[in-house]
């Protein structure tokens, strides 16, 4: 009987064929892997591109906003020098709100840290996924490869193998169940 099982099922095993289809498909999403790393290592350079002017441009701002305070300082100290009138009073007003601003500085620096930590978080690169796609395209690719007929008989008899160690597993499993019941029917008549 085992060896019909095996007659019959190794020709049959072993004509069969992989569909042109699911090779072209295998094929396809390879390619399609290979193109997907590309335009991420394209999809992070633009980023950092990005992020670097966004940083430059922060930093521009934020000296520019210590030339204008440098600048407002200078005149100030040009008026005093002119002995313009009114300076003294004008003085204790300014300090009044210098004290403000300085606060709202202090606060707006604080901002501006917390924005430059949120920042650098916000544009950490994406790692790296070359490792796992490449693996996925090899994969893939071994799908859209035909099986030689000597690769295929090769797997029809680890499949007939296998087939055949199981039932005579499971021949053995039986014959001891059955001696295992006889036994017990003798000891218990």
């Amino acid at each position: 009987m085992k060896l019909v099982l095996t007659l019959c099922a190794a020709p049959l095993l072993a004509a069969c064929a992989t569909p042109s289809v699911v090779l072209e498909q295998a094929r396809h999403t390879a390619g399609l892997a290979g193109q997907l790393e590309l335009e991420l290592k394209e999809f992070n350079r633009v980023q950092a591109v990005a992020a670097d002017a966004r940083l430059r441009s922060i930093a521009r701002q934020e000296a520019n906003i210590q030339l204008v305070a440098g600048q407002g300082r200078i005149a100030q100290a040009a008026r005093a020098a002119n002995g313009d009138t009114g300076v003294a009073k004008l003085q204790s007003r300014l300090v009044a709100v210098t004290t403000v601003t300085a606060e709202v500085d202090m606060d707006t620096a604080g901002a501006a840290r917390r924005l430059d930590t949120e920042l650098e978080a916000l544009l950490v690169p994406l790692p790296s996924s070359s490792d796992k796609l490449l693996a996925a395209q090899k994969a893939v690719a071994q799908m859209g490869v035909e099986l030689s007929p000597g690769e295929r008989l090769a797997e029809t008899r680890a499949f007939v193998k296998t087939i055949r160690e199981s039932v005579e597993a499971n021949r053995k499993k039986i014959d001891e169940a059955e001696a295992a019941a006889a036994a017990a029917e003798k000891a218990n008549p």
